[in-house]
């Protein structure tokens, strides 16, 4: 993660919303658990507030994790985002981290077997 360049612009929102049309073409919700997990800094410079695309994911019944890596990630908006979107916030300072709360996540997905 200490390799990824840090700088650009940044459209939080719009990557929550693309995410909410990837899944609007899926399954069935009768089928489907819709989980989004946004992995971010937090600094958005462009787009609509990423608490407003959580707000129109959340009423959709969409789940979403937030989690933020870097010294100067904005935690306490990305921990709103998963407020909103009835998921958990992590931060992650290192590989091994992310690798956990992927794991953490992973285990609070359902599983239904079906014949």
């Amino acid at each position: 993660m200490q390799r990824m360049p840090v700088a650009g612009l940044t459209n939080i929102s719009g990557g929550i919303d693309a995410g909410g049309r990837i899944m609007a073409r899926g399954r069935s919700r009768d089928f489907v658990e819709r989980t989004m997990i946004v992995l971010t800094d937090g600094l958005q410079n462009r787009g609509r507030a990423a608490s407003l695309a959580a707000t129109d994911q959340a009423a959709l019944g969409t789940t979403i994790h937030a989690i933020t890596f870097g010294r100067d990630a904005d935690q306490a908006s990305m921990r709103n985002v998963a407020t909103i979107g009835n998921g958990r916030f992590f931060h992650a300072n290192n590989g091994a981290q992310l690798r956990q709360v992927f794991t953490e996540i992973a285990l609070t997905l359902s599983t239904i077997i079906t014949e």
